[in-house]
């Protein structure tokens, strides 16, 4: 019955869409020879893009995500050993962007590529990223090549039959913006109208009104502020279709905004917040994306943070980003962590509290744990997530915050998720020119505040003390508080050692920050 009611609240949210698509996907296969034309045209596209490289490779071994792979004939495209995320990076074809990768190897692995089977590439994902790398980079060195011209065409041909309504989120936003690479690259209008259909759709949907994607993932967010620039780059360079200037605006105003969250969301020392599913290493950081937006002379739309839940609350030492927001669209929470009411706090442009990361994608104990409550800066009770995040990427019963008052110096609000207890969590962040303070209240019951220190950050415990670094925290009233070691996320696959304070209490606590 557990497991049923788990279900229940996990696929009750599901758009109809996605039912609908996930059945058909499910019990109509798509036709395994698809045939390209005899004669197939292709045009290379214009315009410098945005480079970045994840991976690297020589032809042999694979530095993708801080493992690697040495393949000593055939490469395995399908292969595993290293993790699903790993495997879809391999498809995906970024180490093309290096710039120590030479045209001659490049070539070699898009020849290996098309006559090897995979399955895990032949996704619409990974054939996404792969097809638009690939355009960029046969187009950068103008190859004429009709063998890898028909995998393409192929390759789009199924993306366009059969893009992700089932998932929905980035990964169908991404199906479009390849399709719009491969119109271009093919001329081909058919692609063009799928693209033009999906990007218009999802960028009305995806993009808050505050700019944030609706993901909430300030790794995804860059992802795809990445990918839209190079929208803008494609349509500005390359003009084949009818529409495609009125698709150009809406991009462009997109973007304006997009940047502008990003601005508000950065730390002054250019640090992305980790919050949800996000880590270093997977996009352009946030300077690149701000500086190429400025070439490209598209202006910051400045809007207040809102409706993605973020507030950034500032004095002359102190930054903190908070999250009093709802964890996610209710429809595709999957890159949503328990994290109601988490926080993260600078000093003097150095990370004092922080998000514990994500290193690592793969279903089990250690994915459990970095989304789970205790793996944030907020409170846990009765051993209990806020959100019940269960498999990897999936939530059943949601937190909802409702947001008591909202200033630049004072934010309150409450949320439901202990409600199956009778619980209700009102947590307080107030900065002033001096402190920064959260005060929650749980009522008469007992609750567990968790704060996690950057791993440069050795706390030393004081009575009702902790020194952090170049700030002192005061809390006062408490049960206990324990200084205990974890594994701090950096990047995928990359952990280092930390230390967290594990704070007891009983009904209410005030937490105070403030510079030595």
């Amino acid at each position: 019955m557990k497991k049923l009611l788990l279900y229940y609240n996990t696929l009750k949210y599901l758009r109809w869409q996605q039912v609908f698509y996930k059945l058909k996907y499910t019990l109509f296969k798509p036709s395994k020879k698809i045939s390209p034309p005899s004669s197939i045209q292709t045009h290379f596209v214009k315009g410098d893009f945005l480079p970045f490289n994840g991976a690297s490779a020589d032809g042999q071994t694979f530095q993708i995500l801080n493992k690697e792979a040495k393949f000593d004939d055939k490469i395995n495209w399908d292969y595993s050993e290293n993790g699903k995320l790993w495997t879809y990076n391999l498809n995906y074809f970024d180490y093309l962007n290096s710039p120590e990768l030479s045209i001659e190897l490049g070539l070699k692995l898009i020849a290996d590529y098309c006559t090897s089977t995979t399955k895990n590439g032949n996704e619409p994902y990974p054939t996404s990223l792969r097809g638009i790398n690939w355009i960029k980079f046969i187009s950068q060195h103008k190859i004429e090549d009709g063998t890898i011209n028909k995998r393409l065409y192929v390759d789009y041909t199924r993306l366009c039959q059969r893009p992700e309504y089932h998932i929905m989120g980035n990964h169908l936003l991404e199906n479009g913006i390849s399709l719009l690479f491969g119109a271009f690259f093919f001329k081909d209008g058919k692609f063009f109208s799928k693209a033009n259909e999906i990007i218009t759709n999802e960028l009305k949907e995806e993009i808050l009104q505050d700019g944030g994607h609706y993901e909430l993932s300030p790794m995804y967010h860059s992802i795809i502020l990445q990918r839209l620039l190079d929208c803008v780059v494609l349509l500005k360079n390359n003009q084949v279709f009818e529409t495609q200037d009125s698709l150009l605006i809406l991009v462009r105003d997109k973007v304006g905004k997009m940047i502008s969250w990003l601005q508000k969301v950065t730390f002054s020392n250019g640090d992305i917040p980790l919050v949800n599913d996000a880590a270093m290493g997977m996009a352009p950081i946030a300077k690149e994306l701000l500086h190429f937006g400025e070439r490209l002379k598209i202006k910051s739309i400045v809007l207040p943070l809102n409706d993605s839940g973020y507030r950034k609350l500032n004095s002359e030492e102190l930054e903190v980003l908070i999250d009093v927001g709802q964890i996610g669209p209710d429809y595709i929470p999957g890159h949503a962590h328990a994290d109601t009411f988490n926080f993260i706090l600078y000093h003097q442009s150095r990370p004092i509290i922080v998000d514990t990361g994500v290193s690592t994608y793969n279903i089990g104990p250690q994915r459990d744990l970095e989304r789970s409550t205790s793996a944030h800066n907020t409170v846990v009770m009765k051993n209990q997530d806020s959100s019940e995040v269960w498999a990897g990427f999936r939530v059943a019963k949601r937190a909802k915050t409702k947001i008591l008052a909202d200033t630049p110096s004072k934010v309150v609000a409450t949320h439901d998720g202990y409600s199956r207890f009778g619980i209700t969590h009102l947590r307080e962040f107030e900065i002033t020119t001096e402190t920064f303070t959260v005060k929650d209240d749980i009522g008469k019951d007992n609750g567990i505040s968790y704060l996690h220190f950057s791993h440069d950050i050795n706390p030393e415990l004081k009575e009702e003390k902790i020194i952090a670094g170049s700030v002192e925290i005061e809390i006062p009233n408490v049960e206990k508080i324990e200084i205990q070691p974890y594994m701090q996320g950096l990047e995928f696959n990359k952990q280092v050692e930390a230390k967290k304070a594990v704070i007891f209490f009983k009904g209410q606590i005030t937490i105070t920050f403030a510079p030595k």
